[in-house]
């Protein structure tokens, strides 16, 4: 799931950076990689899109990602963002989950892994939190903050290709070692 997308800009950062953007070419990327792995995938868009549709509220948009997991019989949901703070200092990575199956925190954290043993980027953990895909979704998920998009040098780094490039193949092998 490449986190926001069409009307829903997600977070901004300085130099005008758009989450949606990122979030959608790095969501491609663990595409790619996941299905020379063997997987099967399923995205949640492709495009820069609404994924429910215009003028849809936060929830139906949020149950629309959902809903094309569970249509999908997909065996994982993972939802891509890049985060943002106030504090332009504040940087890293964290993964987030729900506790609603016995997978979820290590899916979480497999992923965490990766991302932080591939950058000199802050770890700033594995958090429970009542995100909605996550807490909606059957299957175990995880929510993925990939740097700030508010910090001036991480938004630099988004937006290099090498940057998404080591980023996707750090959330497809976190993706890899939870199916381990």
């Amino acid at each position: 799931d490449a986190g926001h997308g069409g009307s829903d800009p997600g977070a901004v950062g300085a130099k005008g950076t758009k989450e949606k953007d990122i979030t959608l070419k790095i969501t491609q990327k663990v595409e790619e990689l996941l299905k020379k792995k063997g997987a099967k995938v399923t995205m949640t868009r492709v495009k820069d899109v609404d994924v429910y549709g215009v003028n849809a509220t936060d929830a139906q948009e949020l149950q629309a990602r959902v809903d094309v997991a569970e249509n999908s019989a997909a065996d994982l949901f993972i939802s891509l963002h890049i985060n943002a703070s106030v504090n332009k200092n504040v940087g890293g990575f964290s993964s987030y989950y729900y506790p609603k199956t016995s997978h979820d925190a290590r899916v979480a954290t497999a992923i965490q892994k990766r991302m932080t043993n591939s950058f000199g980027l802050d770890d700033l953990g594995i958090r429970q939190a009542n995100f909605y895909v996550n807490k909606r979704s059957s299957m175990p998920s995880a929510l993925i903050e990939m740097a700030f998009i508010t910090n001036a040098k991480e938004e630099k780094l988004l937006n290099s290709n090498w940057f998404q490039s080591k980023l996707a193949k750090a959330i497809a092998d976190g993706i890899d070692d939870y199916f381990k």
